[in-house]
Order: C-alpha cells, then sequence, then structure tokens
C-alpha cells in the first residue's frame, strides 16, 4: 500500500467531512467508499484524497462510488481497489485517484477495465 499518501481512519475521515463516524460506517457499509485496515492497531483507514472541496464544503470525490462498483464488478477486492486508486499509472501519467480528482473520471474507467 502507497505509504506516501495521507490516510484518515473511520473518526478522522468523518470530523473532516464535519459528519458522525456512524454516517462513514453507514457509506462504508453501503459501499460508496471502502476503507482498509492500516497501521499498527489495523484501524479501518482511508486515503484522504477521497475528499474534495470544491468551494461548497469538503465531501467524498462523488466519482469514487461509480468506479468501486466498477472495480469490485471485476473481481477486486477493497484492499486492490485502494492499491490501485493509489499507484501511477503510466495510461493515466498520475494515479487513478488523483485522475478522478482532476476530472477525468471516463479515462480512469477505461484503465480499470483493462485490468480485467
Amino acid at each position: 500500500m502507497n505509504d506516501s499518501i495521507a490516510w484518515l481512519t473511520v473518526p478522522e475521515f468523518a470530523e473532516a467531512l464535519g459528519v458522525r463516524a456512524s454516517d462513514i460506517r453507514e457509506q462504508l457499509r453501503l459501499r460508496t467508499i471502502v476503507a482498509v485496515r492500516r497501521g499498527d492497531n489495523q484501524a479501518w483507514s482511508m486515503p484522504a484524497d477521497f475528499i474534495i472541496d470544491d468551494g461548497s464544503g469538503p465531501r467524498v470525490l462523488p466519482t469514487l462510488h461509480g468506479t468501486f462498483t466498477l472495480l469490485a464488478d471485476g473481481g477486486f477486492t477493497d484492499e486492490e481497489s485502494v492499491e490501485w486508486l493509489t499507484s501511477e499509472s503510466e495510461e493515466l501519467g498520475s494515479t487513478p485517484l488523483q485522475a478522478l480528482r482532476d476530472g477525468k473520471r471516463a479515462p480512469v474507467r477505461r484503465a480499470a477495465q483493462t485490468l480485467f
């Protein structure tokens, strides 16, 4: 797993969004976001870059949900999905997560479809 990115636990992620931790757990249950176990205590964590602030306040990057669904349909585990999103892609010229943050949903989805 990419160690150069900032990771947030469920409570930290909730705080960054200004919501309750139970709201984040519900999003995890609905798979609108995914988390992986990290650190010494194996806490559920998500990359901080799953959150964007486009001037209207912090929110979860909206294109993540469909990307997670596509990867899961292709057989990826949550850990594999997060690993792929946070790893450099020659095809995209950045990480898929950064490409999503830059509004490049279609190229990311095309790149994901080549994986299966």
